[in-house]
């Protein structure tokens, strides 16, 4: 169901239509699904179709990081690295990161070398 949600946030096919894409983000979301759970929370974040909500980003995405989604954890350190809706925070967003690399994600990995990278050219 999530996907149907891409489909139409990212026009493949149909036209762009925000409303239906979060329609079929929180039926996806409903029964369940981190990837409704962090689409959700990436249309709040972004602001597509939606005023843009933070606070309701960071809650979909925490809810879907708690289902052990990397891409959702992913979401979270961005957040908290950039201060998007929380205080800006490096160590919770290398919490996040670390916790996604965990799992084996490549981009999770790529984000903690990042933030090491910055973290060792600042001292």
């Amino acid at each position: 169901m999530s996907n149907l949600g891409v489909i139409y946030a990212r026009a493949l096919g149909v036209a762009q239509d925000y409303m239906m894409a979060r329609q079929w983000y929180e039926r996806s979301a409903a029964v369940g699904s981190p990837a409704g759970m962090l689409n959700l929370g990436g249309i709040f974040e972004r602001g597509e179709g939606v005023p843009v909500n933070y606070d309701a980003a960071r809650a979909w995405f925490e809810k879907a990081a708690a289902r052990d989604f990397a891409p959702a954890m992913i979401s979270l350190g961005f957040l908290y690295e950039h201060g998007r809706g929380v205080p800006r925070d490096v160590a919770e967003a290398r919490r996040w990161y670390e916790k996604a690399a965990q799992q084996g994600d490549e981009r999770g990995a790529k984000e903690l070398a990042r933030l090491q990278k910055i973290s060792e050219t600042k001292n």
